[in-house]
C-alpha cells in the first residue's frame, strides 16, 4: 500500500475580512491565531504526529512567514519532546530569510536512537504572503525547488483545517493509494465533506489533499505562467477533472476551513464540546459545558465538578473530588484532591488537597499552598508558600513571602515587599497570629507562635513567642459632643 513520504503544509497566505464600515484588514490566522488554546498549525503538527502512518513518513515541510521559524520548531520541539538539533540553521533574533533546516525528530518507541525511523522538519521562509490565488501554488514551486518531495505521493494540508483528525488523512492516504493503483494518471485526491455536492465553482480556496507530484508538475508549471489566473485548487479541479477523485469526510466539521474570525468561533466552539465529551467520559461532571472553556493539554480527575463560567486553560491538572468554580480561571495551576475554588483566578500556582479558595482570590507567579488551607474572599498571593493549615480568610495580599504552618491572618493584612526598587521576602514562623490591618515591611523575619496585635506596621524581626503591638494608644475625651454643640469647639477636619 502506497502512502506519502512527504507531507506539506501551506502556512502562508494571510486572509483579508472586510469589516463593517469599509474596513479592510489582513489577518495571518496560521500560526498567531489560536484556536482552544491552540495556535492553528499547532493543531495540524500533532494531528500529523499521530498518524497511524508516522513510520512511513520521511520529512515535514512547513511554508510560511520568515518571522514565524523559530515559532514552528519550538512548537515541533515540545509536540514531539526533543531537542533541535545543534546544526540547525535559524536566525534566533529576526529568523529572516533562513531555511530550517534537517530538524529531526524521533518517532515514538523505546528503541535506541539508531533503531528509530526518524522524519526530518523544514520550514521553507516565503515571503509573497500577500494572498492571492498564487500564493500555494507559489508555496509548491518553492518545495520543488528545494528539491524536498522524496516521492511521487504527497499529502498536502493547511493549518485552516484544526478539526481534521489523523484518522481521516489515513482513509485518505489509503483512498488515493488505490486510485493510482487504478490509473497512472491520477493526479490528486481530495477530502471533502460530500463528493456529490461538489460543484465547478471555487467552494473553498483551500483543500486537504494527496496529490501525485509527477503528474502534477507540469500543471504547476502552466498555473504559474498564467497572468490572472483562478484560485489554484479551482484550477487543478477544472483542467484535471477526470484525474481527480473525492473522498468524504467522516465528520463535515473536519474540511471547513477557518478563514474568519466568524469560522474561528465555530471551530472553537467543536473543539470546545469535543475536549468537554472526552472529560465527562472519563468521570468528571461539567454543569454546563456550554460555558466551561476547558484546553488542550489539562489533566482532571474523576469525581470532580466543575461549574459554568470557568475557564481552564492549558498545563493544569486537577485532583480528584475537586470543585471548580463559577466563574474561575486556572491557567498553568495544579489544584490538590477535595479542593475548592469559587470565583478566583489562579496562575503558575499549586494548591493542595482539601482546600478552599476564593471567592474572589488571586493566585499568581508560583504561589504553593500546602494542604488543609483557606484562602477567603478577596485574598492575592504573589510567589508565596503557604504551610499546612493556614488560614487567610480575607483582605490580604502576601507577596514574596514564606509562610509557616497553622499561621492565621486578620483581615487586611499585608507585606509591604516592595521599597520603591527591589522586592524583599517576609518569613512567618508556625502557628503565628496577625490581627486587623497589620502591615509587615519587608525584608522582616517573624518567629513562630507569634502574635501581632491589630494595626501595628512591623518593620524589625520578631523572635519566636513574642507578642507585637505598635499602634498610637486610643484616647477618649469625655463631653466632646456637648461642646460641639455649643461651638465652643471645632470639628477636626
Amino acid at each position: 500500500m502506497g502512502v506519502p513520504k512527504t507531507v506539506v503544509i501551506l502556512a502562508c497566505q494571510e486572509n483579508t475580512h472586510n469589516y463593517s464600515r469599509g474596513c479592510q484588514v489582513a489577518e495571518t490566522l496560521h500560526i498567531t491565531q489560536s484556536v482552544h488554546g491552540l495556535p492553528l498549525i499547532q493543531c495540524i503538527l500533532e494531528t500529523i504526529d499521530s498518524l497511524e502512518q508516522i513510520t512511513s513518513i520521511k520529512q515535514v515541510v512547513v511554508v510560511g512567514p520568515p518571522e514565524h521559524a523559530l515559532t514552528v520548531l519550538k512548537l515541533m520541539k515540545n509536540i514531539r519532546g526533543d531537542d533541535i538539533d545543534s546544526d540547525t540553521e535559524y536566525d534566533e533574533v529576526t529568523c529572516v530569510s533562513k531555511e530550517i533546516d534537517s530538524l529531526h525528530i524521533g518517532n515514538r518507541g523505546e528503541s535506541s536512537a539508531e533503531d528509530i525511523d526518524r522524519y526530518s522538519v523544514h520550514y521553507i521562509a516565503q515571503s509573497d504572503t500577500c494572498g492571492g490565488a498564487k500564493c500555494d501554488a507559489k508555496a509548491l514551486a518553492l518545495v520543488r525547488d528545494k528539491g524536498l518531495f522524496i516521492n511521487k505521493c504527497v499529502l498536502v494540508l493547511s493549518p485552516n483545517f484544526p478539526l481534521v483528525t489523523s484518522s481521516s488523512l489515513d482513509m485518505l492516504s489509503d483512498h488515493h493509494a488505490d486510485e493510482r493503483t487504478e490509473s497512472k494518471d491520477h493526479m490528486c485526491t481530495i477530502l471533502v465533506k460530500d463528493a456529490k455536492k461538489m460543484l465547478p465553482v471555487p467552494s473553498s480556496d483551500r483543500y486537504i489533499a494527496c496529490v501525485e507530484w509527477d503528474n502534477m508538475q507540469s500543471l504547476l508549471r502552466e498555473y504559474l505562467a498564467l497572468s490572472d489566473p483562478a484560485q489554484w485548487w479551482y484550477y487543478v479541479r477544472q483542467q484535471a477533472m477526470q484525474h481527480v477523485e473525492y473522498v468524504n469526510v467522516r465528520d463535515e466539521s473536519e474540511v471547513r476551513e477557518v478563514n474568519s474570525f466568524r469560522s474561528l468561533a465555530l471551530a472553537t466552539k467543536v473543539m470546545r464540546a469535543n475536549n468537554n465529551n472526552m472529560h465527562m467520559d472519563n468521570g468528571v461532571y461539567i454543569i454546563d459545558p456550554d460555558t466551561t472553556h476547558i484546553e488542550a493539554g489539562v489533566s482532571i480527575r474523576p469525581k470532580t465538578t466543575i461549574l459554568p463560567n470557568t475557564h481552564i486553560k492549558a498545563g493544569t491538572r486537577i485532583g480528584e473530588g475537586s470543585e471548580i468554580g463559577p466563574n474561575s480561571i486556572l491557567e498553568r495551576a495544579t489544584i490538590g484532591k477535595n479542593t475548592q475554588v469559587r470565583f478566583s483566578v489562579i496562575s503558575e500556582s499549586e494548591i493542595g488537597d482539601n482546600c478552599t479558595v476564593g471567592p474572589y482570590a488571586h493566585l499568581r507567579n508560583s504561589v504553593c499552598v500546602a494542604d488543609e488551607c483557606r484562602l477567603g474572599n478577596f485574598v492575592e498571593l504573589k510567589n508565596t508558600s503557604v504551610g499546612t493549615g493556614t488560614c487567610v480568610a480575607h483582605l490580604t495580599y502576601l507577596g514574596d513571602a514564606k509562610v509557616g504552618k497553622e499561621v492565621n491572618f486578620g483581615a487586611g493584612t499585608i507585606t509591604a515587599n516592595y521599597d520603591g526598587k527591589d522586592k524583599h521576602g517576609t518569613v512567618i514562623g508556625d502557628g503565628s497570629k496577625t490581627g486587623a490591618n497589620c502591615v509587615l515591611v519587608a525584608p522582616l523575619q517573624i518567629g513562630k507562635q507569634v502574635v501581632i496585635a491589630a494595626s501595628t506596621t512591623v518593620t524589625k524581626d520578631v523572635e519566636d513567642g513574642c507578642l507585637v503591638i505598635g499602634r498610637v494608644r486610643a484616647e477618649s475625651k469625655p463631653g466632646y459632643k456637648a461642646s460641639w454643640a455649643r461651638g465652643d469647639v471645632q470639628p477636626s477636619a
